[in-house]
């Protein structure tokens, strides 16, 4: 067999042809592109899965975890790394997190003990620090978070010729990357991602179509819940507080959003939609702004943007919205479940959980009407109401902290004895649902490319374009100036597109 491990240095199994290529690789940083360096650590990582023997990895433990997250601030991924490195913590494993950033005010609160390192962004420096700080805290195993970018795939591959076992975290449902336009973040994960030792996701569903893509070694790992809920105010439903929790944007249903407040407001005059979110560049918020303007509706619409305290606002709530387009596992509904709140979604059946039984009223995709009228039936009839809470809290059981750890440690033995394929085989089999679940993300997919296709903007001023890329290049004033222009174009651009839609 290639590559035998011949000692063993601070915990991590010493590998000369590890040690020789990653010498190797770094020469290579500087003289080949991002596609063809990566496809050289990917043939070189296919002949050691080829020659290597199966079997236990004897004599090794997990007691160092490192995780792999760019910030520590403002999105989900983030949040769960958090939540799972306090966890982990407090069952006396040792976490290291690795970021692209230095701390900031807007972090999530880690725990004490956690300890963090900062990655530089010179791509060299950065393929031997990641290799550096590894084994200066003995890391026995890496977790990566953010596996559609670019940059996760080149701290992956050192982390792997450092001889940590990897662990991919996908953290949104399946076919992310083909709504978000970006199809090619598939490819990149499926490239470097089948020589991690496991790949987790968020629902069986989502399992079924890891595992149908190549992943083998894929597991359903949900998101645990966030706070505990003998230690959080629950909801008594007697508010017409009704509140969104994301960003202002067209992927989390933005643009279905005034119709769905004007529709429960003709029967609910007192309810208030609270919005703890806001867009990225201000363009669909702005849009939102003046259309809830339009009709009349300010009374029923705050606006609070981000805020660390949602478990403020979720005592005081009745309803939590979700109008997206595609999900993972949002942490908020989780949240809202522990705090009694029931969910209302456009249909995404991969979600768990889903159901009546479980609190989360799914309506059809795009259903402004069906969303509006579970609304209105929750603030209007509380015996209802009660009985949705309820489950909404029953169902949120099996994502208790105690639940999940022992998920995540179930997943580091069957790591350790090479047996996460049989450990976590899908129970669920592929029938004819599951077909028809495939068939309508693919259908919802390829509309939105269809209608982005169309767009001038899409084809030839995308800021990642070739033709952008060529004339303007990052980093210029030039870009700078026409990215001002253009963003004022895009946004005159929205309106008029929502305008022609309302007519």
């Amino acid at each position: 067999m290639k590559g035998v491990a011949v000692g063993v240095q601070n915990n991590i199994p010493v590998n000369t042809r590890y040690d020789d290529m990653f010498t190797a690789t770094a020469g290579l940083l500087d003289r080949l592109d991002v596609d063809r360096f990566l496809k050289r650590m990917g043939d070189f990582f296919m002949g050691e899965s080829a020659d290597a023997a199966p079997g236990s990895r004897e004599g090794r433990t997990i007691g160092v975890i490192a995780l792999f997250v760019p910030t520590l601030r403002g999105g989900g991924i983030e949040r769960v790394a958090i939540n799972l490195s306090t966890s982990w913590l407090n069952r006396g494993y040792r976490v290291v997190v690795f970021t692209d950033e230095k701390p900031t005010p807007g972090d999530y609160r880690p725990h004490e003990k956690l300890q963090r390192v900062v990655l530089p962004t010179d791509r060299r420096e950065r393929w031997n620090a990641v290799r550096e700080n590894l084994r200066a805290v003995s890391a026995d195993i890496c977790i990566f978070f953010d596996g559609w970018r670019r940059q996760t795939q080149y701290d992956f591959y050192s982390a792997k010729l450092t001889g940590c076992l990897t662990v991919q975290s996908v953290h949104n449902m399946f076919f992310y990357p083909a709504h978000e336009l970006r199809p090619e973040e598939m490819e990149w994960l499926l490239d470097y991602g089948r020589f991690a030792d496991a790949l987790t996701c968020l629902s069986t569903d989502n399992l079924l179509w890891w595992r149908a893509s190549g992943m083998s070694r894929s597991a359903r790992l949900p998101n645990q819940i966030t706070f505990d809920p003998a230690k959080v105010v629950r909801s008594d439903g007697t508010t017409k507080n009704v509140l969104y929790i994301a960003r202002l944007t067209e992927i989390k249903g933005v643009r279905f959003l005034p119709e769905i407040i004007r529709k429960i407001a003709a029967q609910v005059p007192d309810f208030k939609l609270q919005i703890l979110g806001q867009s990225s560049d201000g363009l669909q918020e702005n849009w939102f702004r003046k259309e809830i303007a339009r009709l009349g509706l300010e009374a029923n619409v705050e606006m609070i943007a981000f805020t660390p305290n949602t478990h403020e606002f979720i005592a005081r709530a009745a309803v939590l919205i979700m109008p997206s387009r595609v999900e993972g596992q949002p942490l908020v509904r989780l949240e809202a479940a522990t705090q009694g709140v029931p969910n209302v979604v456009f249909s995404m059946p991969y979600l768990e959980p889903t159901g009546e039984e479980n609190g989360c009223i799914q309506v059809g995709k795009e259903d402004v009407d069906g969303m509006a009228g579970a609304v209105v039936r929750l603030l209007s009839d509380h015996d209802y109401w009660q009985r949705m809470s309820d489950n909404a809290i029953r169902g949120i059981i099996p994502f208790s902290e105690e639940n999940i750890l022992a998920e995540w440690e179930r997943l580091f033995q069957a790591i350790l004895s090479n047996r996460v394929e049989e450990e976590f085989a899908p129970a669920k089999a592929v029938d004819a649902a599951f077909l028809e679940e495939t068939m309508r993300e693919v259908r919802i997919a390829f509309r939105q490319r269809q209608i982005n296709g169309k767009s001038f903007f899409y084809r030839y001023l995308h800021p990642d374009g070739w033709l952008i890329a060529t004339l303007l290049p990052k980093g210029t004033g030039r870009r700078k100036a026409a990215a001002y222009i253009g963003h004022w174009l895009q946004q005159k651009a929205w309106e008029l597109k929502q305008y022609r839609n309302r007519k």
